[in-house]
């Protein structure tokens, strides 16, 4: 299951896609595919009619092998902010599927929790449906076991609107998100915290369309213990765009793990505003825990000090920032500590 398949010189796909198939297929010579539970608190929650309709592209195995398996798919939507819903989605099959889309009503800050449950393989899609000025934290948790996937999907027409995702997992995880942006703006940072002996494998793919659009993502990878986090994608400035501006930067912390960066951009329009990219290793070296240490600061308090500026960079509602910060550091504190 962990290796990579093509000929990028750095990382093309680090779970082998047939792989996750010929478990999928297994699961269904062995009848064991079925609908999971899906447990919500704190939102509405209804069947959904839209089943077969997909935002954004789906031609990965992954995705196709969800759109057949898919079971049920549900909307959820978040009231009035702040708003906070926990979603779980338990299993006891081998492989299950099921399709989300969430709906936030109202512009504020918004908490969704989802926890994914299972033994067996799960996939998720998520189609998110956000007002303008909106600012939302997604936080994904998924505990042990077989390979799994995720889906992130959302399509923003109009105005500006911020998000945070935080991605904890102790399983393969192959993680698939499709943004795009029609003379609308999205500033967003991902963290990705790849816990234990876990491989969390993410795919991005970015389209910015019509006049304005501002797409800026940038994405954290933590790697702890004997896990590998590895991020690739692409932004994308469609031809006939007009004054856009991309931004994609990856960085690693790699705490005991493995990391692996390969953003890319595609500029096809010859009237572009802003365009840039970077991959970076971060590390707290001696002298700046020496200029800390002048400052007061003790060793903890210096890597601290650190990873919360990692965690907040790129990220401008204060709330929003604070939030992922305090729920990244309480995997990543011990590790610091050690």
């Amino acid at each position: 299951m962990l290796q990579v398949v093509g000929d990028s010189p750095t990382i093309k796909h680090y779970i082998n896609p047939y792989e996750y198939a010929r478990l999928v297929e297994e699961a269904s010579r062995a009848g064991s595919i079925g609908e999971p539970v899906v447990r919500v608190e704190g939102a509405r929650v209804v069947h959904s009619p839209t089943r077969d309709e997909y935002a954004g592209d789906c031609s990965s195995v992954y995705c196709l092998l969800h759109k057949k398996y898919e079971s049920a798919r549900y909307d959820i939507e978040v009231g009035g902010a702040p708003g906070k819903a926990v979603v779980e989605v338990s299993s006891g099959s081998l492989f299950s599927a099921v399709g989300l889309n969430l709906v936030v009503s109202s512009s504020g800050l918004y908490v969704l929790e989802l926890n994914l449950n299972s033994k067996g393989s799960l996939s998720l899609s998520l189609t998110a449906d956000a007002e303008p000025g909106s600012r939302l934290l997604l936080r994904v948790k998924a505990g042990e076991g077989l390979a799994s996937y995720l889906r992130l999907a959302s399509r923003l027409g109009c105005c500006a609107s911020e998000r945070a995702v935080l991605v904890e997992s102790s399983r393969v995880l192959k993680v698939e998100e499709l943004v795009s942006v029609d003379s609308a703006s999205l500033n967003e940072k991902a963290v990705v915290l790849a816990l234990g002996r876990s491989v969390v494998d993410v795919d991005m793919l970015g389209r910015a369309r019509g006049v304005g659009p501002a797409l800026h993502v940038r994405q954290l990878l933590v790697s702890l213990g004997d896990s590998t986090a590895a991020a690739r994608g692409t932004l994308v400035a469609e031809e006939g765009s007009k004054e856009g501006s991309l931004v994609y930067g990856i960085e690693a912390l790699q705490l005991g793990g493995l990391a692996l960066m390969q953003p890319r951009l595609e500029v096809r329009t010859n009237n572009v505003a802003e365009a840039r990219h970077y991959a970076r290793n971060v590390k707290l070296g001696t002298e700046q825990l020496f200029y800390l240490a002048s400052r007061g600061l003790d060793p903890r308090e210096a890597s601290m000090l650190f990873v919360r500026g990692l965690v907040k960079e790129g990220l401008n509602d204060a709330a929003l920032s604070n939030t992922l910060v305090e729920e990244a550091l309480r995997h990543v504190a011990p590790h610091l500590e050690a």
